[in-house]
């Protein structure tokens, strides 16, 4: 690929070749040939017709700007005119800084790693497609960006685009467009910008596009290259990624590793880089409560350590806090931290989709707020009493309704009537989890037909809801 110039060092060589006397702008013309009717004749102005030779060496018919450059070096002193300012041919878009606090995840950049250039010089393919999925706040951007800077130097283009809402895709797209300098590109034609920037993608190598928070997939696929030597990395809370891209789970953090990034975030370590073994015995101690309190929740945690820093509290008077003040304290994020949303509002906007999809989905929520959160069974949503919602109930009401309706039919007909029913009853649930997964505020075991919610997602829940219907849900 040929190199790119940076606006400013284009615009010094259009005024290098404005500058040039006329005869020697008309060898450099000759040398560069461009097709009859290109650049205006002698008659326009020189500075009319240096802007048409740059457009046309950089168009798609151009003879491209090294093979220029190396023309027009024969002329001028390139490197006294271009002040140093010529960019090669790599791109940053990187919207993120490396977060110091960034603890731990080392598999799983491994594993991100491998699974991109397990097949290093493929055309696009799933192979060297992930997506890091999981649970609103659960470090899935986070480790995207620590990604992205531990590896820089493996890639000539990193970009990184927005997937919602859609129009930040549109304006991250047309970023990159502008980045590249691409011939053709309209600011006001958006949708066309990302014709163009694929195109580009499916021509070039070297390149790293990331694509964060592309939950709703359906939609984010249209946009995405098909084809090029590149890497695709996604950050999506869904769940089932089909064949967009290989899956990577991002769990919650283990104890040793949660009380760690506490301690860095919360600035208690002596120093940086510095490990647990630095901190005392107490505060580790507390900090591995708090980890365990909070489920290994690293958003929870970042909140937690910011807290903890800007009040100027100890580990323990923060713990004593949370327990005594914990809705409270989920909503709270660090006056420095304005980049992502408080726990509270990250799962409420969450459930808020659920429920405008599916309700018996959002039922389905209510009530495993109130049981324990591992290995909650299927069966409870489909035997279960009656006290599980309006809408759950009738997917838990419909064998019963069935017993009682059965008894008026006969030896094969009962069976073929209980076997749609139950057919029935098993889909609804079945919509009801997926929907409610969706968005990784569940996870299902489809072996042991178990469902698994985290503790902070049921504190929020039950935080939105008044004393009776906390009483209402939880007697269910």
């Amino acid at each position: 690929m040929d190199d790119a110039l940076s606006s400013e060092a284009r615009q010094n060589l259009i005024q290098c070749l404005n500058g040039l006397p006329q005869a020697q702008f008309e060898e450099v013309l000759y040398a560069s040939n461009p097709a009859p009717g290109i650049v205006p004749g002698r008659q326009a102005a020189q500075g009319l017709r240096s802007k048409a030779l740059m457009d046309w060496v950089e168009g798609p018919t151009g003879s491209g700007l090294r093979a220029f450059l190396k023309t027009l070096a024969a002329y001028v002193d390139l490197e006294t005119i271009l002040s140093g300012v010529i960019v090669a041919d790599t791109h940053w878009l990187v919207p993120y800084p490396r977060n110091p606090f960034f603890t731990g995840r080392e598999d799983l950049l491994q594993d991100m790693h491998d699974t991109l250039t397990r097949h290093q010089r493929a055309a696009l393919t799933q192979q060297n497609r992930a997506a890091l999925k999981g649970l609103g706040g659960i470090g899935k951007t986070q480790t995207a960006v620590e990604y992205v800077y531990r590896y820089q130097d493996q890639y000539k283009h990193i970009f990184w685009v927005k997937a919602e809402p859609a129009e930040e895709l549109l304006t991250g797209y047309s970023n990159i467009a502008q980045a590249l300098q691409l011939p053709g590109y309209d600011p006001t034609d958006r949708p066309a910008v990302v014709g163009l920037v694929n195109r580009w993608f499916e021509a070039n190598e070297g390149w790293l596009l990331v694509v964060d928070n592309a939950d709703d997939l359906r939609s984010v696929r249209q946009y995405l290259p098909l084809q090029g030597a590149g890497h695709l990395l996604l950050t999506t809370r869904a769940q089932a990624l089909g064949d967009i891209a290989q899956p990577l789970e991002v769990a919650k953090m283990e104890v040793d590793e949660g009380a760690l990034f506490l301690l860095r975030r919360a600035r208690l370590l002596p120093e940086e880089g510095a490990g647990l073994a630095s901190a005392s015995e107490g505060d580790v101690g507390v900090a591995k409560a708090i980890v365990a309190e909070m489920d290994g929740l690293p958003l929870a945690l970042d909140q937690a350590g910011a807290f903890i820093e800007e009040q100027f509290l100890s580990l323990e008077e923060y713990r004593e806090l949370f327990q005594a003040e914990k809705a409270e304290l989920l909503q709270e994020r660090g006056q420095l931290d304005p980049d992502h949303p408080s726990v509270t509002v990250t799962f409420k906007l969450a459930f808020n989709k659920v429920a405008d999809k599916n309700v018996a989905a959002a039922d389905l929520l209510r009530v495993c707020a109130f049981l324990a959160p591992d290995e909650i069974p299927e069966e409870i949503f489909s035997t279960g009493s009656a006290k599980l919602g309006e809408h759950l109930r009738q997917i838990s009401q419909s064998q019963s309704k069935f017993s009682q309706a059965i008894s008026s039919f006969l030896g094969v007909f009962r069976r073929s009537k209980r076997d749609e029913v139950q057919a029935n009853s098993k889909l609804t649930l079945s919509q009801a989890i997926a929907e409610a997964a969706r968005f990784s505020l569940i996870r299902r075991n489809p072996q042991a037909k178990t469902l698994t919610i985290h503790r902070l997602v049921q504190e929020v829940l039950r935080a939105e809801m008044d004393e009776e219907s906390q009483r209402q849900w939880a007697s269910g």
